[in-house]
């Protein structure tokens, strides 16, 4: 007979080599405990009072007995099992098991050889304890039907039930214990009453093969697919029913599954996406009726299809963080999607109303600097526009944070943070940090901080501070030997990356001397008219996987770039996306450089040139292989994906017909002189090079760089529409919102040419030049620099209305 063996007791070599074998004894210690992001916890110990309450046993009390009190009214003692037959109905025809729903379940009634979950708890009649339940042993009970493990009248009763039904059974003897029941504590002949909640279940197919199944085939996706069905239909009737942190739940296990999935062909990368996509929508949706605003944001971008609920939930969430301009941009593309939906329309509206009130407020802050008043009046001014922003923000719901203005004073900023506290109203600083880390266990620690101190000045190099428009930004260092780091504020939003910690020197100098970036951490996916969602991941150098790929060499082919902290899922990349293969016939390429561009800034900076020359890799294989064209190359780059652009093309073996820069980053680029073509994207990059200029002088280029050069709105921040607290960050993304507008309006944003923005403004040119259009179609024989304006808030294009 095989040896029992406790592990808790331990084991020796000679136990598990018995010649009879041996058995491991598991038990409920052994049960794992996950890790809960909540309070929510399925172990949770009742009390048979709260138990029975729940159950509402109390509804079987005879109502002429005016005598039993409060505390009898939930026990059984004071129940007759003939009572509650009369309001039960038969399983069986004899009647020896007879049931009655207390909450009705969802789905098919369970397979008779199931596996299954259960909470249940056992009476007898008149009893005042139960004799068994799975409250007290502190967990459910899994078992399988059909093998002899339960009660032969538990089956039945089980059998009869549907998933998240809650049941009362009352067994005959026959079915349960029978003419000798268990004593002492079981009578003979005694009839049982269970409640019964069934959890879950698994049907036999699956219990019989998922269970039985290695590590590796539990995460084939044909073998997981049910799994995550059954918790996103389990996380819809939590959600239903209210249980909204018992649905994120369930939503995040089948985003584990599926994320971990491994995929054999394309029509499985589709369904898993399409699966994907549901459960970060609902995650969505869960988060924001719990409030975690940047929960819902991070479900809402992670998300491989953005549909309207992603859109409409994003610009939701982003509302109540006081994102009002990026929340409208998120609602309208929902809108424009579902024109006709209310909800969308009364959420535009509201966001409407709070940016409305918020640029209201902020005027009036601004009004000490914009207005020729006296200095008491004004600041009698500011103050109250301070209190009512603090008090407006403390008494909305809707909103879970309200960022600073832009360019008040340390006094300004100080009165608002004390507003701010006597409301009871948190508040953080709004800065930047850098943090070096301070070594002081090693014999070569002042060598090494004075190293540190070098790399911080080597950053504000290479941030080009000295010479850009934020000419004021402050710094400085403040060892704190307390906290084991030097700690740099720099007073800039932009350019460094908050997450970015930097932990070993001699690691932060080969990344900022000769950072690395290999060709597996930069993707391409192919998008076409016949694969417009579903993407087809090119390689280079995968000669059959072209062949079998939608990629037509006759199409123009469009290769898209996002910039820092981007990824290929970003927002404008699929509108991009959209807008081509809606007007025509292209390939559209994603260029995917993620998790390289959230580095910081000052590294992916760097990495521009390998992803570059990555892109010029591929546009050589399908040269060669898929008979493409360079004249049908259209590259288009925001920001750091610019000049990743501009690297391509001088890599490239040949010369690519068009680039298209959608303001370029400046910081580490923009030189006095600009004699390092080099280093940037210039007008030999391509047969074209076109530039929008939307953040000149801070985050954008100022000059001219390419053989046209759009300055809408005079190319600065701040751009119409733009928010004083986020101008920077909403400025830069203009060019890539009038460049997407202009792929479906092509003739939207006609451009004169002019010597300077001021001579456009005092209508100098408008007479004597001719009208070319900025965008999509600009013609490719102009040449210069081109003034126009643009509305304010989307469609931004004047011409072309």
């Amino acid at each position: 007979m095989a040896k029992c063996i406790n592990p808790l007791d331990g084991f020796t070599l000679s136990d598990l080599m018995s010649p009879d074998g041996f058995t491991i004894e598991i038990g409920d210690e052994y049960l794992p405990e996950e890790e809960e992001e909540f309070s929510y916890n399925s172990d949770v110990f009742l009390s048979n009072e709260e138990v029975l309450n729940m159950l509402n046993m109390d509804e079987f009390k005879d109502n002429e007995d005016e005598e039993v009190n409060e505390a009898t009214a939930v026990m059984p003692c004071g129940i007759s099992f003939a009572t509650m037959k009369t309001k039960m109905s038969n399983l069986i025809e004899d009647g020896r098991v007879m049931k009655l729903i207390k909450r009705k379940g969802v789905g098919e009634i369970i397979p008779y050889n199931a596996q299954i979950t259960i909470n249940y708890i056992g009476y007898f009649e008149f009893s005042d304890e139960p004799f068994d339940s799975t409250y007290a042993h502190g967990h459910p009970k899994t078992v399988r039907l059909d093998q002899g493990l339960l009660l032969p009248g538990l089956e039945i009763a089980i059998t009869s039930m549907k998933k998240h039904e809650i049941a009362l059974f009352i067994v005959h003897p026959d079915l349960a214990y029978g003419p000798v029941g268990c004593p002492p504590r079981i009578l003979p002949n005694e009839e049982v009453m269970f409640a019964i909640h069934l959890i879950d279940f698994i049907d036999n197919g699956t219990a019989d093969t998922y269970v039985n199944l290695s590590v590796e085939e539990k995460k084939l996706f044909k073998n997981i697919i049910k799994c995550v069905n059954d918790l996103l239909n389990t996380a819809k009737d939590n959600f239903k029913k209210q249980k909204t942190r018992q649905a994120i739940r369930q939503y995040k296990k089948a985003v584990v599954l599926l994320e971990n999935a491994e995929l054999n062909n394309d029509e499985e990368e589709e369904e898993a996406n399409k699966l994907l996509s549901t459960a970060y929508g609902n995650l969505a949706v869960c988060y924001n009726k719990e409030g975690m605003s940047r929960h819902a944001c991070m479900a809402c971008n992670k998300a491989p299809t953005r549909n309207v609920k992603i859109h409409f939930n994003h610009g939701r969430a982003l509302l109540r963080m006081g994102e009002y301009s990026r929340a409208l941009q998120e609602l309208r593309t929902a809108h424009r999607m579902e024109p006709k939906n209310k909800d969308i329309f009364k959420e535009i509206c509201l966001a409407n109303e709070k940016y409305n009130r918020y640029r209201e407020i902020e005027k009036r802050l601004w009004s000490n600097c914009l207005n020729a008043i006296k200095e008491e009046k004004e600041a009698t001014e500011f103050q109250k526009a301070a209190r009512d922003m603090c008090e407006s923000f403390a008494k909305d719901d809707h909103l879970s944070r309200q960022p600073f203005p832009e360019g008040v004073t340390a006094e300004e900023e100080k009165y608002i943070r004390e507003q701010a506290a006597a409301l009871g109203l948190s508040n953080k600083k709004l800065k930047c940090y850098i943090r070096f880390e301070y070594i002081n266990n090693s014999a070569s620690s002042v060598q090494a901080n004075v190293t540190m101190l070098l790399l911080f000045a080597y950053l504000l190099t290479l941030l080009n501070l000295s010479n850009s428009a934020t000419s004021d930004v402050q710094y400085h260092l403040t060892p704190d030997k307390s906290q084991g780091f030097f700690l740099g504020e720099v007073l800039l939003d932009a350019f460094v990356n908050p997450m970015g910690t930097i932990q070993d020197d001699r690691m932060v100098i080969n990344n900022i001397f000769d950072p690395n970036l290999l060709s597996k951490d930069v993707t391409f996916e192919l998008y076409t008219k016949n694969n417009p969602i579903q993407a087809f991941y090119l390689k280079v150098g995968d000669v059959v996987g072209l062949k079998d790929s939608p990629f037509n060499s006759e199409r123009p082919t469009k290769l898209l770039i996002h910039g820092w902290t981007d990824s290929a899922n970003t927002y404008w990349l699929q509108d991009f996306r959209q807008n081509y293969l809606g007007v025509g016939d292209y390939n559209v390429i994603c260029v995917n450089w993620f998790p390289a561009s959230l580095k910081e800034y000052w590294i992916a900076a760097k990495l521009t040139r390998q992803v570059g020359k990555y892109i010029a890799e591929l546009l050589d294989f399908l040269v060669l292989e898929g008979d493409l064209s360079l004249d049908n190359v259209h590259i288009l780059g925001h920001s750091l994906g610019a000049h990743v652009a501009g690297f391509a093309g001088v890599e490239v073996s040949g010369t690519i017909g068009r680039i298209t820069g959608m303001d370029p980053a400046r910081p580490g680029f923009e030189s006095p002189s600009l004699n390092d073509l080099n280093i940037r994207l210039d007008s030999r990059d391509a047969k074209f090079v076109d530039i929008i200029h939307t953040c000149a002088g801070t985050l954008g280029f100022v000059r001219s760089i390419g053989h046209v050069d759009f300055y809408p709105n005079g190319g600065t921040f701040r751009q119409p529409g733009c928010p004083v607290f986020s101008s920077q960050y909403c400025s830069h993304a203009r060019a890539h919102e009038f460049v997407g507008e202009s792929i479906i309006n092509p003739m939207a944003f006609g451009a004169v040419q002019c010597k300077s923005w001021v001579e456009y403004k005092m209508g100098k040119c408008r007479d004597n030049s001719t009208m070319v259009f900025m965008g999509e179609s600009v013609s490719l024989n102009a040449r210069g620099s081109f003034f126009l304006e643009t509305n304010a808030q989307p469609p931004f294009g004047k011409s072309g209305m």
